[in-house]
């Protein structure tokens, strides 16, 4: 009998050169679609984020497997560099 997840946590750390917006996603499996878990801004100083994964928790394991995106954006087409130190998934069954 497979095991669900009762908390399941992102961990993220890092910075972007020069500044943009920051997407974290969550991919949920049910409905095969990146599930925004923050949006916001960063910039050279890293940043720390600890996201809780919102809904039905089960929905983003599958086969033990969990697929986590992070991505920046600027609107005005301005390139940037994004550095991560940090990527953790913690979850308990």
């Amino acid at each position: 009998m497979p095991s669900f997840p009762k908390s399941l946590t992102l961990t993220y750390r890092g910075h972007a050169s020069p500044t943009c917006t920051q997407n974290v996603n969550l991919w949920n499996w049910y409905y095969s679609a990146w599930v925004s878990v923050s949006n916001t801004g960063v910039g050279a100083t890293d940043t720390t984020l600890t996201l809780a994964a919102p809904g039905q928790l089960s929905d983003y394991l599958f086969f033990g497997q969990l697929r986590v995106s992070v991505q920046c954006f600027r609107t005005d087409g301005t390139q940037f560099d994004l550095s991560a130190d940090l990527l953790k998934l913690n979850y308990t069954t």
